[in-house]
């Protein structure tokens, strides 16, 4: 299926989303784990299951909206 406007899609675009989507999951699983160095110096978001989760999904809807050429 070609895309909407029917210019190339740009795979980096996709594979970085992705990429980030794979992050956020990664984070949102095995947060807990982490030492208390690691706590200290990252961001307190990171900790937070739900926004990681929905990080994760928010980057996997835009890795498939690049994908399928709606921007």
């Amino acid at each position: 299926m070609p895309p909407i406007n029917s210019t190339p899609i740009p795979w980096y675009d996709v594979a970085s989303m992705v990429f980030l989507a794979c992050l956020c999951l990664y984070f949102s699983l095995a947060a807990g784990s982490f030492s208390a160095r690691a706590r200290q110096r990252l961001p307190s978001f990171v900790f937070n299951r739900r926004i990681c989760f929905f990080l994760t999904a928010a980057f996997l809807v835009m890795a498939l909206a690049r994908l399928l050429g709606w921007f």
